[in-house]
């Protein structure tokens, strides 16, 4: 019973958060000169979907609370992205916004080595443990 509680009392507080995130969200899309349709279309689905999560913990499906708080999460950070990739691309200019080309800098080399080095310790130690049938 009072592992219940405590998780009941877990949830009612992420539910608590999402909430102020989902109005600091509403806020800042209010003054925000680029008004974003889909950004708005995430605002108003984490509502509903966040007052889907409050009914459910009150009628003590955690499980089911959780799930939809953490949707609730995922659409209020989708639209948060959204809104200051559509700032940043009106300030910076869309054509120079994003440029991906095909040459790969120092930086990535090192990075595709070191994950092709992990990748064979990892495939060699997969190996050792099929020989030693551990």
């Amino acid at each position: 019973m009072t592992k219940q509680l405590l998780n009941r009392k877990e949830i009612l507080s992420r539910l608590a958060q999402l909430e102020i995130l989902l109005s600091r969200l509403q806020d800042e899309l209010f003054v925000c000169e680029h008004k974003n349709t889909l950004v708005q279309e995430c605002i108003h689905r984490a509502d509903k979907t966040l007052k889907s999560a409050v009914q459910k913990l009150g009628r003590g499906d955690f499980e089911t609370a959780t799930h939809l708080a953490n949707v609730v999460f995922l659409r209020l950070n989708f639209g948060k992205q959204l809104m200051v990739a559509e700032i940043l691309e009106s300030e910076i200019g869309e054509s120079d916004f994003l440029i991906l080309t095909e040459v790969e800098s120092a930086h990535e080399s090192v990075l595709a080595s070191s994950f092709a080095t992990s990748d064979r310790i990892i495939r060699e130690f997969i190996e050792q443990c099929k020989s030693k049938q551990i």
